[in-house]
């Protein structure tokens, strides 16, 4: 399926042929969503994720007390992460989207994407060109082998370096 949505809109439209649109409430106002595991993921304001199997049931899922809103999430390698905006030092991450568990970050910043390539996931801060990496999202590392040329490009040039394709979508 493909999902399209305006970042804390409460709604959001989805499609099996990427033609025809259905319009679904979303309960989170999202800011962003992942797709994995038969699950559909919606990360919103204050920490809020709820998931569901089928778009139309949302199970309330939210384990982060937190005022900050999630900025970016993925699911990738069996794996899902999301990453909070508002200088945060914090990121979530699942094997399942029903158990949550949070990790810290070596530096506390406005995370902007979450991206994953080369057996690494990677979490980029545009502003500054800030980049934390880490090979299961436990334990993570400032000092990637990665150096972007300048803030303004550093997410094609992370994007590069992983070969990873830099059109975001679930």
């Amino acid at each position: 399926r493909f999902i399209a949505y305006d970042s804390g809109s409460s709604h959001f439209e989805y499609s099996t042929d990427g033609i025809t649109w259905t319009s679904k409430v979303d309960p989170n106002a999202s800011y962003c969503m992942a797709y994995g595991k038969g699950k559909y993921i919606s990360f919103g304001y204050n920490g809020k994720i709820s998931y569901s199997e089928d778009l139309d049931t949302w199970i309330d899922n939210t384990i982060i007390s937190t005022s900050s809103t999630f900025q970016s999430a993925i699911y990738a390698d069996g794996r899902f992460i999301a990453i909070l905006s508002s200088s945060n030092n914090t990121a979530v991450y699942s094997d399942d989207g029903i158990t949550w568990n949070e990790t810290t970050l070596p530096q506390s910043r406005s995370w902007n994407i979450c991206c994953y390539g080369n057996n690494k996931y990677i979490l980029i801060e545009k502003t500054f060109g800030n980049i934390v990496c880490s090979e299961d999202c436990v334990i993570w590392k400032d000092t990637c082998p990665i150096i972007a040329k300048d803030n303004e490009n550093v997410t094609d040039d992370v994007s590069d370096a992983l070969n990873i394709n830099k059109t975001y979508y679930i």
